[in-house]
């Protein structure tokens, strides 16, 4: 059954990692390093049934050579801590033979890396041999092996387009933003169902989470070779004790929902049963009042459909009367709600002429008041120039 998978991350010399080793790992090959003298040798691992060099129109030729392009990508940076490559790796669907992956993987990176002058290292690994020697390189921690039997790609791609000089431009960081990433998930399960359409296979991947997708579903976490490897010899492992518990959960969750189905599917069918009882108590109602209807028509002739007439003229005057009254209710309800409003208004606005009235008798007793205080000091000044002559014989 196809499975959806895709994972990204960098190749960072800050976690003692290289773009050369990592490609020497993946291909399965001896590459030298310039930038750091280490020579990396893996051309005994097994597994790998695909790999090849992917450049844009406007790169050098030499570049197809992996060891002079991953080098020249090394040389390149100069930050001891440098980013040097991101790596995409993609769970390939077993529904399809290996030239169709292959094809199905070129398509992908074309379409979606290269066009944005990207170079792409691509390398495809069956899924079914792993070294015990491989744990002692720093390469294995960061080979996330989707299963054992899964057939998975191996996509390393360049932070630094080649410009149209056939160069290395400046890293372009919209490339990490995370709309490219989802970009690029959402591309990969798209070319997947439109070749399992085009095969009349009724197989769909989505790159969704179950939350997204509207399924009340826990997914497992990743479990790695090293614990599939153990639980296969019946070794449990924490990994796998974390996904029994997520499997437990899910399948609880699975009945509680088919117990509540199952109450629902009762709740309709009581439904439909009271439903029907009552339909059929409005039929019988409706044929006693034209059975009675058809009595009085039998029993006084013409008589009777006037009679009927005047009671359903008099429904329907006394009809007339409750809406005229309950009109005058809500026009009295209103009339009443308006007149509150303009007493309200009033007072406010009696409130706002009395405040008026205060401002403007305390400012004027304070004129007042500084004109008596005025004429108290020019009263002062007066005696005291009268006083001055005196004083001065």
């Amino acid at each position: 059954m196809a499975i959806y998978h895709l994972t990204a991350q960098y190749i960072s010399r800050n976690k003692g990692r290289s773009a050369v080793g990592a490609s020497a790992y993946r291909a399965g090959e001896k590459l030298h390093n310039k930038y750091d003298g280490q020579t990396h040798d893996f051309t005994g691992k097994r597994g790998i049934v695909h790999n090849e060099i992917m450049l844009p129109e406007n790169a050098p030729p030499e570049f197809a050579d992996r060891e002079t392009f991953w080098n020249a990508v090394e040389l390149n940076e100069k930050r001891k801590d440098a980013q040097t490559a991101r790596e995409i790796e993609i769970a390939l669907p077993n529904e399809l033979n290996l030239d169709e992956q292959i094809q199905l993987v070129r398509e992908y990176v074309r379409n979606n890396f290269i066009s944005e002058n990207m170079c792409a290292d691509i390398c495809i690994h069956a899924g079914k041999h792993y070294h015990n020697k491989d744990k002692r390189n720093v390469e294995a921690e960061h080979d996330k092996i989707i299963t054992p039997d899964n057939p998975h790609a191996h996509i390393m791609l360049t932070l630094r387009p080649i410009d149209k000089d056939g160069n290395f431009a400046n890293k372009n960081r919209e490339w990490n933003k995370t709309e490219y990433l989802i970009n690029w998930r959402k591309n990969w399960a798209d070319i997947q169902n439109r070749e399992f359409e085009r095969k009349g296979l009724d197989v769909r991947v989505s790159h969704e989470s179950n939350a997204d997708r509207g399924i009340d579903q826990e997914p497992t976490i990743h479990m790695g070779h090293e614990a599939t490897a153990q639980e296969r010899r019946g070794i449990r492992t924490r990994r796998g004790n974390v996904n029994r518990g997520i499997v437990a959960r899910n399948r609880a969750k699975q009945k509680a929902r088919a117990d509540q189905d199952r109450l629902q599917r009762n709740e309709r069918k009581q439904s439909r049963i009271r439903s029907e009882r009552l339909k059929r108590k409005f039929s019988k109602e409706q044929q006693d009042r034209e059975q009675k209807k058809h009595r009085i028509n039998t029993d006084l002739g013409n008589g009777g459909s006037t009679m009927l007439n005047a009671i359903q003229a008099e429904d329907r005057k006394g009809r007339a009367k409750a809406r005229k009254h309950i009109t005058e209710i809500k026009n009295k309800a209103e009339r009443e709600r308006l007149e509150e409003e303009a007493q309200r208004a009033k007072e406010e606005r009696e409130a706002l002429q009395r405040q008026r009235r205060r401002e403007h008798e305390e400012r004027k007793a304070e004129m007042e008041r500084k004109r008596k205080e005025e004429e108290k000091e020019r009263e002062k000044e007066k005696d005291h120039d009268r006083d001055s002559p005196s004083r001065s014989r």
